[in-house]
């Protein structure tokens, strides 16, 4: 099996969303190290907590700003920085894959069985996102299915990809002119890149619980649809837990 690492950037508040969401992951024998980034101007006072319970996960503190409103200059959040900073220490440890992970995201960890056994000739993996608005639906626009390597997938999102490539983040340029802190949106572009080398995995491996925790733009993705069959039971469990930790 390849080494798969994966890497976050964090802030105070979502730290201790990770024990709730990325533990599957963490269990997973395919990842070799899990990189968390603490990105605020202090520790959190549970700073370690995650590295404590799981021998893969390697922690760091670095101040990257806070606050997605104002401009870097002001001491907004500086995106674009904190994860290429992720990115070039993990990179340092030697993973063959990277696989960027949020807070709020869950994945299934079958797919770092999928990535780890991956043929030579791929180099980039894109899945299905789908961003639940309940335990049993998901937000849907027709905009958001798109072909990826001759699939159909939903919202796809390209966030695993193998360490050799070298990747690193990019200002937005509508973002970078819209808003005061120019790295709102920063992204990894894959312009050029061989579509053939691009594994798209249908299965819904990629969860993103945005919605269910009632964060910015909530309100707006009210268009859903029925999953069409049980969601895995340790995401179910998660959920569970997530309402919990709001309560």
């Amino acid at each position: 099996m390849s080494s798969v690492g994966i890497w976050c950037v964090v802030s105070e508040a979502d730290y201790p969303l990770l024990g709730l969401t990325m533990r599957n992951l963490l269990e997973h024998d395919g990842v070799g190290v899990a990189l968390v980034v603490h990105t605020g101007d202090r520790r959190p006072p549970d700073y370690g907590a995650l590295a404590a319970r799981y021998a893969n996960v390697r922690e760091v503190h670095r101040n990257f700003g806070e606050g997605y409103s104002r401009s870097l200059a002001d001491g907004g959040y500086d995106q674009l920085s904190a994860r290429n900073f992720a990115l070039d220490l993990l990179e340092d440890l030697g993973v063959e894959w990277v696989f960027q992970f949020d807070a709020d995201d869950y994945y299934n960890p079958d797919v770092i069985t999928e990535i780890a056994q991956l043929d030579e000739r791929f180099d980039a993996v894109s899945c299905s996102c789908y961003t639940l608005t309940s335990e049993t639906s998901y937000w849907y626009e027709p905009r958001l299915e798109r072909d990826v390597g001759g699939r159909r997938l939903l919202d796809p999102h390209t966030r695993i990809w193998r360490s050799h490539l070298a990747k690193r983040f990019e200002l937005c340029p509508i973002a970078s002119k819209r808003y005061a802190n120019v790295t709102r949106h920063c992204g990894v572009a894959f312009r050029g890149h061989p579509h053939w080398h691009f594994q798209a995995l249908e299965g819904p491996f990629h969860f993103h619980l945005h919605c269910l925790l009632g964060k910015r733009h909530t309100a707006a993705r009210a268009a859903s649809r029925e999953l069409g069959g049980p969601i895995p039971p340790q995401l179910s469990e998660c959920i569970n837990e997530l309402a919990r930790w709001k309560d």
